[in-house]
């Protein structure tokens, strides 16, 4: 029961982290922002860019959907594992590179979030709780949905909470070097 308790939670959390960064990429506003981003990851093909950005804005929001519902949510999990651990890699391979100063784009234009190695340990462990996703959901009671909703809404929190400490972070060590 704790474990489809962990599972249905983590599929409504996930299911806001990946809908907003799927939204992010595929709002026409946000084009130009992505498409510069990903010049500076190393992806100079402006058409190739633009069908990456919104293929994986699209893929973003498919998981998001899948990940809530108990018969695609296994599937959705092992996608959303592949995606964090690939901009895990990619943003290890910036740093390794000596490209500290390239923003992750992980919450968009609106975010001064650069790519660092906490980075990369919170990719590591929002998988590590994707594979919490890999456990059934139970059919639960309204009452219990309730529960969960509220549970999924204090994780929602709780990383806005760290995100924003971490650009919080990044903004007095830029503050304390100049």
């Amino acid at each position: 029961m704790y474990l489809a308790f962990m599972s249905d939670i983590t599929a409504i959390f996930f299911l806001w982290l990946f809908a907003s960064a799927g939204i992010h990429k595929l709002l026409p506003d946000n084009k130009r922002y992505f498409i510069e981003l990903l010049v500076e990851y190393g992806i100079n093909n402006k058409s190739f860019g633009v069908f990456l950005l919104y293929a994986l804005g699209a893929l973003e929001l498919l998981v998001a959907i899948a990940i809530v519902f108990h018969g695609t949510r296994e599937v959705a999990a092992l996608i959303a594992i592949v995606l964090l651990l690939t901009y895990l890699i990619v943003m290890a391979m910036q740093l390794y590179q000596g490209k500290a100063d390239i923003s992750c784009g992980c919450a968009g234009p609106n975010a001064n979030t650069k790519i660092s190695a906490s980075l990369l340990w919170r990719n590591a462990f929002l998988s590590f709780m994707a594979l919490t996703c890999l456990s059934p959901s139970v059919e639960l009671s309204g009452s219990f949905w309730a529960i969960n909703i509220m549970s999924g809404l204090i994780m929602i929190i709780l990383y806005s909470s760290i995100e924003r400490l971490l650009e919080n972070a990044q903004l007095i060590e830029l503050l304390r070097n100049k």
